[in-house]
């Protein structure tokens, strides 16, 4: 079971996916409902995209599935960097390898002690 996005997640994987799931993995079910199932597909992905390994595979179809049925709960996922100044947040949201962190860190620099970094999803603002 994995806590994730205050929802807990019940998902069977391996590689790539188990590795970075592992900060958000919790004790099993930590007496709360599960919120969402996932389902092993990654063979499924593999066989519409043979040029990807199994690995990539199975973290791609595990991501999808979660990011879908996440709508079901009030969320979504945006691919971004995040800055916390004077009790609003912004996003800096582009393409992997654009820069995102850098410019978070440069704005970080700039703001000195009026912001708070949002590094992980779970993490709560005070």
């Amino acid at each position: 079971m994995y806590r994730i996005a205050d929802l807990t997640v019940e998902m069977h994987i391996f590689g790539r996916t188990l590795i970075q799931s592992e900060p958000y993995l919790c004790e099993e079910n930590d007496g709360k409902d599960v919120d969402i199932v996932i389902q092993s597909r990654w063979e499924e992905y593999q066989n519409r995209h043979p040029y990807c390994s199994k690995d990539l595979s199975e973290y791609m179809a595990t991501g999808n599935q979660f990011y879908w049925k996440l709508l079901d709960h009030s969320g979504m996922m945006l691919h971004s960097s995040a800055v916390m100044v004077d009790g609003c947040v912004y996003l800096f949201s582009a393409p992997n390898g654009t820069g995102k962190s850098t410019h978070t860190a440069l704005w970080l620099q700039y703001l000195g002690e009026r912001h708070r970094l949002l590094t992980m999803i779970n993490q709560r603002s005070e």
